[in-house]
């Protein structure tokens, strides 16, 4: 199984889905709902059902194999194969960029930010979801590796440092429900099965040996464990509210 296949038969469960569209939608005013820039959308499960939100979704993504998946959904989002930290897109083009699960991934937050910032109309909106190390340490399958644990945690950056770094742009948290922990509980998901698809992006970078020790950890805890699967992520809402072109 390729790595989109998978991502899209795991992650692409329509209520989790659902539940997602719901809260960004929530965090944008309907007077903002213009252009929705979708940074790192993969097979387009938020962007597809977005576009029916906001006058124009436009999703861009590094990998062609996913967006050749997005593609075959619908033909009412503009996709885009290229860099996020590198767009063709004008400056002050979008009103919203969502970024969910991408910052994680990037080779360079700074070339991140410094695009956003020119894409973002002033008084725009950035909703970043991403997993704090908090997120991390509650979410289940961390407790089968000790080292995928660690190389999460790694380069994963805690709320304080996202704050002040998207500041320096302008940035700053809404004031209201600014940050949303969400924690997703699974019953009977089969979580060896999840392990074994790997389908989850940081389990490629573990060596065979520990990857089999941590299936051997997930059958474990199926077997003497009857608490639900958690996985937990936060949803931060920023606003622009200084655009300058200093």
């Amino acid at each position: 199984m390729s790595f989109a296949a998978a991502f899209e038969s795991y992650r692409d469960k329509e209520k989790r889905v659902e539940k997602w569209v719901e809260l960004f939608l929530t965090a944008v005013p309907e007077q903002k709902r213009g252009v929705l820039l979708d940074c790192g959308c993969g097979v387009g499960r938020f962007s597809v059902p977005l576009a029916s939100s906001f006058e124009m979704v436009i999703g861009i993504d590094i990998d062609e194999t996913m967006l050749s998946i997005a593609r075959k959904r619908t033909n009412d989002v503009q996709w885009i194969h290229g860099n996020i930290c590198c767009t063709p897109l004008n400056n002050d083009s979008v009103d919203v960029v969502l970024a969910s699960m991408l910052i994680e991934h990037l080779k360079s937050f700074r070339s991140f930010q410094k695009e956003i910032f020119r894409l973002i109309k002033p008084a725009g909106i950035l909703l970043m979801r991403t997993m704090l190390p908090e997120d991390i340490a509650a979410t289940t399958w961390y407790q089968f590796s000790e080292t995928a644990y660690k190389m999460e945690c790694s380069r994963t950056h805690d709320l304080a440092w996202i704050v002040q770094n998207m500041a320096e742009y302008g940035f700053v948290l809404e004031r209201n429900n600014s940050v949303m922990n969400v924690k997703e509980y699974f019953y009977n998901t089969n979580v060896v099965e999840k392990l074994s698809s790997k389908c989850y992006e940081i389990i490629h970078h573990l060596e065979e040996k520990e990857y089999q020790r941590m299936l051997t950890n997930a059958k474990k805890w199926e077997m003497e464990n009857h608490m639900p699967e958690c996985m937990s992520s936060s949803l931060l809402v920023f606003t622009q509210e200084k655009k300058t072109n200093d």
